[in-house]
């Protein structure tokens, strides 16, 4: 599915990545690119470790080992090359979580939200097998993971689905994920995307809070630690990614 974003908000999205995201580590997992021609591009994927990651929570994923060299993982070229195989269409369910059941994170990959599993998440029932699955996860990404037929765009937005509604392992090995490619070649504006925006924003300042009562005083000022290792995290990330 494509969706349209402003100009203006792509550039609030990368202003928040760029500056507030972490210049080291994140999950165990590290920092990455999609640019071949980085030092962190994906033939190197398979080099990095995988000690507590973010989804050993879900044993039925056996992500203890790297798997960067399955023909399964990211970036992922989608086209129909195979005969389809739906036995029915995409049926999903709002569930009744509020904004305050999700957290709201700025990682050096994404601007990401967690739901919280004290309330009803929301679910998607997809065709060939998969039974109803919670949302576990999102992010959004600049640019796209992913491409339609070569092309790559603006940015991404994805739902990562784990665990099946009805308790089952059924497929449990693997991650349920939907996506909206996001085009922001016109200025136009999305009250959605908006609400998440504010979020993040949000998250941002509290980050930026906690990072300056840490380094108070260092460099003379208030902050001045900080504001260094932003300032570093920015050069990296647009010498990886461009």
């Amino acid at each position: 599915k494509n969706q349209k974003i402003g100009k203006k908000m792509e550039f609030l999205i990368l202003s928040l990545l760029l500056v507030f995201s972490s210049p080291t580590k994140v999950n165990a997992l590290g920092r990455f690119s999609y640019r071949e021609e980085s030092s962190r591009s994906p033939k190197n994927w398979k080099k990095v470790s995988t000690k507590d990651n973010e989804w050993q929570k879900w044993d039925g994923l056996k992500v203890s080992n790297n798997e960067c060299e399955s023909t399964k993982q990211s970036p992922i070229n989608l086209g129909k090359n195979t005969e389809c195989k739906s036995d029915h269409r995409m049926y999903m369910k709002r569930g009744d979580c509020s904004l305050n059941d999700i957290s709201f994170q700025i990682t050096p990959y994404s601007l990401k939200g967690i739901y919280a599993e004290h309330c009803e998440r929301p679910s998607v029932d997809l065709s060939n097998s998969f039974h109803d699955r919670y949302a576990s996860t999102f992010e959004l990404k600049v640019p796209s993971e992913h491409t339609i037929k070569g092309k790559q765009y603006d940015a991404e937005f994805y739902v990562s689905h784990v665990d099946n509604v009805d308790k089952s392992s059924n497929r449990d090995n693997l991650i349920t994920r939907t996506s909206v490619m996001l085009d922001a070649s016109k200025d136009s504006h999305s009250d959605y995307f908006e609400i998440f925006l504010e979020k993040w924003k949000g998250a941002a300042k509290a980050t930026e809070k906690r990072c300056s009562k840490h380094t108070n005083g260092a460099y003379g000022r208030k902050g001045g630690r900080n504001l260094v290792q932003a300032n570093n995290s920015t050069e990296e990330f647009i010498k990886d990614n461009g």
